[in-house]
């Protein structure tokens, strides 16, 4: 009969534990989403051409016109490594037409230098108002 030694329980232990987080999927250390970034994310071209693409191609909608409908419609969404838009949300919504254009108008917003922790590029929430103001 063989003997177990402390140290060959301890690694078998080890790849137990490793072949347990494999199986359950856990996200790999890079995947991890940043609320607070050393370096924010910035559109390229600054907020300047970005106020400016959100003004040429927002629309108001002709519903929320004729109800009189007004307000600020915040939209979170996911700044990835490479600078690309996912995961877009309302957080703070007006109606449902006014929430439908920011959503619309924020998925046109692909250009970002990513947000960076220690000079690397990190995914990072990016939370940006949409103003609907009637004239």
């Amino acid at each position: 009969m063989k003997t177990c030694s402390i140290n060959n329980i301890w690694r078998f232990a080890l790849c137990l534990f490793a072949a347990a987080m494999i199986s359950l999927g856990c996200p790999a250390a890079d995947d991890t989403i940043h609320d607070k970034v050393d370096e924010m994310p910035t559109y390229k071209g600054g907020n300047d051409a970005l106020m400016k693409f959100i003004c040429d191609n927002m629309v108001y909608p002709k519903e929320a016109i004729n109800s009189g409908t007004e307000g600020r419609v915040v939209v979170q969404f996911l700044i990835e490594k490479d600078g690309k838009v996912s995961a877009r949300k309302v957080v703070k919504s007006v109606s449902p037409q006014l929430d439908a254009e920011a959503l619309r108008v924020s998925k046109l917003i692909n250009n970002w230098t990513p947000g960076k922790i220690k000079g690397e590029a990190v995914r990072c929430h990016f939370t940006l108002p949409f103003v609907f103001k009637l004239n």
